[in-house]
């Protein structure tokens, strides 16, 4: 029987000597990364390189009179990494929620959530206004101290403050609100509001500038943000857009709130 030794989620089992003289220890494990709102870091154990990773984005605000935030996308794959590399896991947080604005107060839109989401259209001195949600964050993994993304599971936009306004789902291209999704090579488009961009959502439409009252709905983070929501009805940010590692799968609007990461691994030691 091989010997078995657990230290916490982590296994390894020593198979004793090759024909050669030399040892072989499988080593396994997982660990799950939850939101925190700053990045968090994993070093790859000795042994291992590869890595099964599920990744979900985060959920945008909602708005009582507009609708719900679009919720976040999932990607599953996985990953080619070298032995004591250390990874940045960003954990996406869900949009800030709509609020009711008062007349000769300026109030600031929902906050985007952490992973890129888009700020919500904030209200501007109009009477009976509201503002706009957040966008959902992404949630990450790359490289530590590069620029290297190997995951990103995009975030649903945040809703916007008029009717009919609901945000739209990240995914491998994001859904459509008022402001585009956002794609594997661009941002969101939009008519008004702020486009989507790399890794960050566009920011809502503020109703000041136009003359309404009801703020626009902030894209969701990706690989490429969605884009911002613009004032008065439809006025939902759209979902960004998830990079994929080679091989692996992913769905549009599947999670709801935070998102989240876990990785999962196997490895050998050899000596």
């Amino acid at each position: 029987m091989p010997l078995l030794e657990t230290i916490g989620n982590a296994s390894a089992f020593a198979y004793g000597e090759t024909s050669k003289g030399t040892s072989i220890t499988i080593i396994s494990g997982s660990v799950s990364f939850a939101y925190t709102g700053s990045p968090q870091y994993w070093t790859v154990p000795a042994g291992v390189t590869s890595l099964s990773v599920v990744l979900f984005g985060a959920q945008g605000g909602g708005s009582a009179p507009g609708g719900a935030g679009g919720y976040g996308g999932s990607v599953s794959g996985t990953l080619t990494v070298t032995p004591a590399s250390t990874l940045s896991i960003i954990v996406a947080g869900s949009g800030g929620a709509s609020t009711h604005g008062i007349y000769n107060y300026t109030y600031p839109g929902g906050a985007g959530g952490y992973g890129g989401g888009g700020a919500g259209g904030y209200q501007d001195n109009t009477p009976g206004g509201n503002t706009g949600a957040g966008g959902g964050g992404a949630s990450q993994i790359l490289i530590s101290g590069t620029a290297t993304y190997l995951a990103i599971a995009a975030g649903g936009g945040g809703a916007g403050a008029g009717a009919q306004s609901a945000g739209g789902g990240g995914g491998l291209t994001g859904a459509a609100g008022g402001g585009g999704g956002g794609t594997q090579t661009a941002g969101g488009s939009v008519y008004q509001g702020g486009a989507g961009s790399s890794l960050q959502g566009g920011q809502g439409q503020y109703p000041g500038a136009l003359g309404g009252n009801q703020g626009g709905g902030g894209g969701g983070g990706g690989y490429f943000g969605g884009g911002g929501g613009p004032t008065g009805t439809n006025a939902g940010g759209g979902g960004g857009s998830s990079l994929v590692p080679a091989g692996g799968t992913t769905a549009t609007a599947v999670a709801s709130g935070n998102g989240s990461v876990l990785i999962s691994y196997t490895g050998i030691i050899y000596g």
